[in-house]
């Protein structure tokens, strides 16, 4: 996925560059600062800082990592939040895009930030969450690389109280508890769900033949249904896309996925992309409840009454939200760790 959140320790991620929050002065400052400082090196990355002077607000600047598994460190020196009245909105959101940019300068495949400005300058998380996603997502409409967005814990992550109120009253008047006695329903095949459908067609025939009198043999009725066109899913899902009028990219990309993950359901390679995956391409698609349903079945899945992602994605798409990043926010606020993209905890 090319954005994605994950809780770790910033000093730990293997990413091509990491962004820290730099102190304008040549001065180790609190938090993110100091710790990127001490596993990188204190006194030599003091001495590289040195090399770069003062740093203005708003300005950027990278030097090597040092000790990290990063082979840069870019150096951003925020606004410190005030009341949201003295462009501090603005200036953030231009050190997202001058962090990406320099990045995109020197090669690098994947960067990590931490929240800017939400800690010891003041951003409230949830004005720092909206700023960063916002940044986030303009850029990657025009460049590729891989965001990960590192929080230290699960507070970093909380929104409003009461933003997620409707979900989570839909889930929980939804929500069934699979009795212990009983095994998930088995996930059919595209082999099952032809054979369901060549069944069904036999039946139908045999109806026909039982009630009306047919200049048609038997073998010709077998021939008819051979020859009819049987769209894989890859073919069926270009089909759907060309029929919304979109690109392959756009839909790659609202449905925050990778590429060569999104070319490789297209052109059948994948052979069971996850249901959690084609619930983020509806979204893209921006599927109504009952298209989406009749998408799912075209990969052998339904959405099931056991599941709180499966019911949530239902809320919002019945609801014309078309925002997987507001649904992983959703699911991370209702307990599920990791959101959309729990293996990466």
């Amino acid at each position: 996925m090319p954005f994605q959140i994950i809780r770790n320790d910033i000093t730990k991620v293997k990413t091509d560059a990491i962004v820290n929050t730099a102190n304008p002065k040549v001065v180790v400052g609190p938090g993110v600062d100091d710790a990127i400082y001490n596993a990188a090196g204190r006194d030599w990355l003091l001495s590289e800082r040195a090399k770069i002077g003062d740093l203005d607000i708003g300005e950027v600047a990278i030097t090597p990592a040092g000790n990290l598994y990063a082979k840069y460190i870019i150096h951003e020196s925020g606004p410190v939040w005030i009341d949201g009245n003295h462009k501090e909105v603005v200036i953030l959101k231009s050190c997202y895009r001058k962090c990406l940019n320099l990045a995109l300068k020197y090669n690098c495949e994947s960067i990590a930030f931490p929240l800017l400005a939400s800690g010891a300058y003041g951003f409230p998380k949830d004005v720092a969450l909206r700023i960063a996603i916002d940044a986030f997502r303009t850029f990657l409409s025009e460049h590729e690389i891989d965001i990960y967005l590192v929080l230290y814990d699960s507070e970093s992550i909380k929104l409003s109280e009461t933003m997620f109120d409707g979900v989570k009253s839909f889930v929980n008047s939804r929500y069934s508890v699979m009795p212990m006695a009983c095994s998930p329903m088995p996930i059919l095949t595209d082999y099952d769900l032809l054979e369901d459908a060549a069944i069904g067609a036999a039946a139908e025939e045999s109806q026909v033949f039982r009630s009306v009198e047919s200049s048609k043999s038997l073998d010709d009725y077998i021939d008819q249904f051979e020859n009819q066109e049987v769209l894989s899913f890859g073919e069926y899902l270009q089909q759907l896309i060309n029929k919304k009028g979109l690109t392959n990219k756009e839909v790659y990309f609202e449905s925050n996925l990778s590429k060569q993950y999104f070319s490789k359901i297209i052109n059948n390679k994948l052979a069971n992309p996850s249901k959690e995956k084609l619930l983020c391409i509806a979204v893209a698609l921006k599927l109504n409840i009952d298209e989406t349903k009749d998408f799912l079945l075209h990969a052998g899945y339904a959405i099931s009454p056991y599941s709180k992602i499966d019911l949530v994605f239902e809320y919002y798409i019945e609801n014309g939200i078309y925002d997987v990043y507001e649904i992983s926010f959703a699911l991370e606020d209702m307990g599920i760790e990791g959101g959309l993209w729990p293996e990466l905890i």
